[in-house]
């Protein structure tokens, strides 16, 4: 009776933690997926990802030396990637956009690049195409500090 007990035991083990390991592993080989995209992106301007962080669904990536920025969003519509020379920028700055009165619900999120009197932006985080916030205004406000000893 107690090897039946054991065998029932580590079956329902198995069967409890197995969706786990799967939606693991299916994170971990969407984030490979988008990081060979981005340094396929990079390749094709002669650089190489020195720096890169994952939020969501999407990747930003530099290289320092040559000072290209890679940015590449994945959602379940759309596929958006944009490459930014940061030579030709002279700051980065982080947008927060909110839409109550009371600054507390968050709309949008955007990485700034300013040169001169033009304006390119990366959006990071919109609540239009966005389902949840969670760390998009750290990771733009990190990114922007990092951008901005760059230039």
């Amino acid at each position: 009776m107690d090897l039946g007990t054991t065998i029932v035991g580590a079956v329902l083990l198995v069967i409890c933690i197995a969706p786990f390991i799967l939606v693991r592993k299916r994170q971990l080989t969407k984030k490979n997926e988008k990081l060979q995209i981005l340094n396929n992106l990079s390749q094709e301007y002669n650089c190489f990802i020195q720096e890169y962080e994952f939020c969501n669904d999407f990747i930003l990536g530099i290289d320092k030396s040559k000072n290209f920025l890679f940015f590449y969003k994945q959602s379940e519509e759309t596929t958006h990637s944009q490459v930014i020379n940061l030579q030709e920028i002279d700051e980065c700055v982080v947008i927060k956009k909110t839409r109550s009165i009371n600054d507390k619900t968050i709309a949008l999120i955007e990485l700034n690049f300013i040169k001169k009197n033009e304006v390119t932006s990366i959006i990071i985080y919109d609540e239009k195409t966005d389902l949840l916030i969670s760390n998009e205004l750290l990771v733009a406000n990190k990114w922007s500090l990092i951008i901005n000893s760059s230039l």
